[in-house]
């Protein structure tokens, strides 16, 4: 407040991951894996652990997973990929978490569809990303169709009226000259009772190359 930091709004956490990713090439297609384990540590400063039993922890440890599969092939007679990413998360013990260490989704870059106001948090959960695109290399552009599906469980997820959510979007990407751009436009089609959101969501970004 007035550039100064309220301690009560402020926590210094310390976590360590160490894990194990692969990059497979299968023919045409690729597949990636990486397998990790993140915990939380009491050193650099980090603020010590509430030891009351219902207090988000910071001396956590959790599993994180994640899986990427692209499959090229051509479709219409032009070239096409469809992508598939998985990404899980699992902490041991039912700890409860503060916010920042809970897996999210319900926006752009998890489950598509929603428009990012309100989230679905838990400290356990996944998301299930699918996207078809075809690509038109005269226009230097890519038009592509995506499905989501995710879920969370765990501490405090009693409180949600649902614990999946599942949403579609349609978009365009490529470049023109040094600009590209991305415009796309998404809904819902499940969600939790009584989670908000809009009917339908767009926008776009650009990107300039110097």
């Amino acid at each position: 407040m007035n550039d100064v930091e309220l301690p009560i709004q402020a926590i210094h956490q310390t976590s360590m991951e160490v894990g194990f990713a692969e990059r497979l090439y299968l023919q045409h297609n690729t597949l990636y894996f990486r397998l990790a384990h993140r915990f939380g540590l009491g050193w650099m400063g980090a603020q010590k652990e509430n030891p009351h039993a219902d207090a988000p922890k910071t001396l956590y440890r959790m599993w994180l997973l994640d899986v990427d599969f692209v499959h090229p092939f051509e479709f219409s007679h032009r070239p096409a990929t469809f992508t598939t990413s998985f990404h899980g998360q699992y902490t041991m013990d039912g700890m409860r978490l503060y916010g920042v260490d809970m897996i999210s989704m319900g926006n752009r870059y998890t489950v598509r569809g929603f428009d990012g106001e309100v989230t679905l948090m838990g400290t356990n959960g996944w998301y299930l990303r699918n996207e078809f695109a075809t690509r038109f290399p005269k226009q230097k552009a890519e038009l592509y169709l995506g499905l989501d599906v995710g879920a969370v469980y765990g501490y405090g997820t009693d409180l949600y009226n649902g614990h999946t959510m599942m949403g579609a979007t349609v978009g365009l990407r490529g470049s023109i000259d040094t600009v590209s751009y991305d415009v796309f436009a998404a809904m819902p089609i499940r969600k939790p009772e009584g989670f908000h959101t809009s009917d339908v969501t767009s926008g776009f970004s650009l990107g300039v190359k110097f």
